[in-house]
């Protein structure tokens, strides 16, 4: 009985090992690639999301709010992936995007950018 008892400690100490071995990563702040600040796309044009990828992040929380995250009107995408980049298209409009590095542990610092969508103009 005691072996068993044992092996049990044994197995949950070590099957909880990669929880307690991964990094704190409350002060990481993700670098922003595309769209930049600001950033003008085409409408019905698929929009590259792309980031610096964290060693110590095992997961990323992107989120688009229209128009913003102070005052959004609403939030177009709250979605967890596993690496850079995502690609989404967007109607017309302003545009909040940010993005989170995340792991077991904790959740880094969100970097936001603006993003306007306008629709081709014929010429």
């Amino acid at each position: 009985m005691k072996s068993k008892i044992l092996m049990i400690i044994v197995l949950v100490i070590f099957s909880s090992c990669g929880d307690i071995l991964e990094k704190d990563i409350k002060d990481c702040e993700i670098e922003i690639y595309s769209p930049g600040n600001i950033a003008v796309v085409k409408d019905k044009q698929k929009i590259k999301f792309s980031w610096e990828e964290d060693l110590n992040a095992t997961k990323y929380l992107l989120q688009i709010s229209k128009p913003s995250f102070k005052e959004p009107n609403e939030i177009i995408l709250d979605t967890i992936i596993d690496k850079s980049p995502l690609y989404y298209m967007l109607k017309e409009g302003e545009y909040t995007w940010r993005i989170q590095a995340r792991n077991n542990y904790s959740c880094g610092k969100f970097k936001s950018k603006s993003l306007v969508v306008k629709k081709d103009e014929i010429k």
